[in-house]
Protein backbone atom coordinates (compact mmCIF):
# COMPACT_ATOMS: atom_id res chain seq x y z
CA UNK A 1 0.00 0.00 0.00
CA UNK A 2 0.93 3.41 -1.16
CA UNK A 3 -0.60 6.48 0.96
CA UNK A 4 -0.47 9.76 1.65
CA UNK A 5 -2.63 11.80 3.84
CA UNK A 6 -4.36 15.12 3.32
CA UNK A 7 -5.13 17.06 6.18
CA UNK A 8 -3.45 19.01 8.80
CA UNK A 9 -5.34 21.28 11.52
CA UNK A 10 -4.41 23.88 13.23
CA UNK A 11 -6.08 25.96 16.09
CA UNK A 12 -8.43 28.40 15.27
CA UNK A 13 -6.36 31.25 15.61
CA UNK A 14 -3.77 29.87 13.75
CA UNK A 15 -3.54 32.52 10.32
CA UNK A 16 -3.50 30.16 7.14
CA UNK A 17 -2.79 32.61 4.34
CA UNK A 18 -0.83 31.15 1.69
CA UNK A 19 1.77 33.22 -0.51
CA UNK A 20 4.19 33.22 -3.51
CA UNK A 21 7.79 34.79 -3.26
CA UNK A 22 9.54 34.32 -6.32
CA UNK A 23 9.35 30.50 -7.22
CA UNK A 24 8.52 29.57 -3.53
CA UNK A 25 5.31 29.07 -1.96
CA UNK A 26 4.97 29.42 1.54
CA UNK A 27 1.70 28.36 3.80
CA UNK A 28 1.15 26.54 7.04
CA UNK A 29 0.42 22.54 6.31
CA UNK A 30 1.88 23.13 2.48
CA UNK A 31 4.85 20.74 3.04
CA UNK A 32 2.94 18.00 5.55
CA UNK A 33 0.53 17.31 2.97
CA UNK A 34 2.14 18.15 -0.54
CA UNK A 35 5.21 16.45 -0.19
CA UNK A 36 3.44 12.87 0.66
CA UNK A 37 0.47 13.43 -1.83
CA UNK A 38 3.37 14.47 -4.93
CA UNK A 39 5.68 11.54 -3.64
CA UNK A 40 2.38 9.11 -4.57
CA UNK A 41 1.43 10.80 -7.82
CA UNK A 42 4.86 10.89 -9.09
CA UNK A 43 5.03 7.11 -8.79
CA UNK A 44 1.76 6.20 -10.32
CA UNK A 45 3.17 8.65 -13.09
CA UNK A 46 6.24 6.73 -13.06
CA UNK A 47 5.37 3.33 -12.84
CA UNK A 48 2.87 4.01 -16.29
CA UNK A 49 5.34 5.51 -17.60
CA UNK A 50 7.93 2.60 -17.27
CA UNK A 51 4.61 0.25 -17.87
CA UNK A 52 6.14 -0.98 -14.69
CA UNK A 53 3.31 -3.66 -13.45
CA UNK A 54 3.99 -4.96 -9.47
CA UNK A 55 4.23 -9.01 -8.61
CA UNK A 56 1.37 -7.84 -6.49
CA UNK A 57 -1.73 -6.04 -6.13
CA UNK A 58 -0.24 -2.26 -5.36
CA UNK A 59 -2.99 0.02 -3.45
CA UNK A 60 -2.60 3.55 -3.69
CA UNK A 61 -4.78 5.25 -1.17
CA UNK A 62 -5.25 9.25 0.54
CA UNK A 63 -6.70 9.48 3.70
CA UNK A 64 -7.37 12.57 6.44
CA UNK A 65 -7.97 12.98 10.24
CA UNK A 66 -4.74 11.55 10.98
CA UNK A 67 -3.89 14.51 13.21
CA UNK A 68 -4.38 15.70 16.37
CA UNK A 69 -7.79 14.50 17.83
CA UNK A 70 -8.15 12.54 14.17
CA UNK A 71 -6.09 9.41 16.03
CA UNK A 72 -5.30 8.18 12.83
CA UNK A 73 -8.89 7.47 11.57
CA UNK A 74 -8.44 7.96 8.32
CA UNK A 75 -5.59 4.84 7.84
CA UNK A 76 -7.63 3.01 10.47
CA UNK A 77 -10.58 3.05 7.90
CA UNK A 78 -8.08 2.14 5.03
CA UNK A 79 -7.63 -1.56 7.06
CA UNK A 80 -11.16 -1.81 8.25
CA UNK A 81 -12.06 -1.47 4.31
CA UNK A 82 -8.92 -3.52 4.20
CA UNK A 83 -10.18 -6.09 6.42
CA UNK A 84 -13.80 -6.41 4.42
CA UNK A 85 -12.21 -6.54 0.99
CA UNK A 86 -9.17 -9.40 1.63
CA UNK A 87 -10.06 -11.63 4.71
CA UNK A 88 -7.96 -13.52 6.13
CA UNK A 89 -8.76 -17.08 5.04
CA UNK A 90 -6.91 -19.37 8.62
Amino acid sequence: MVSAHTDTVFSADTDLTIRKDKDLIYGPGLGDNSVGVSGMMGLIAIMQKLDLQPALRCLVRRHTREEGLGDLGGMKAVFQQLRFAYPVRH
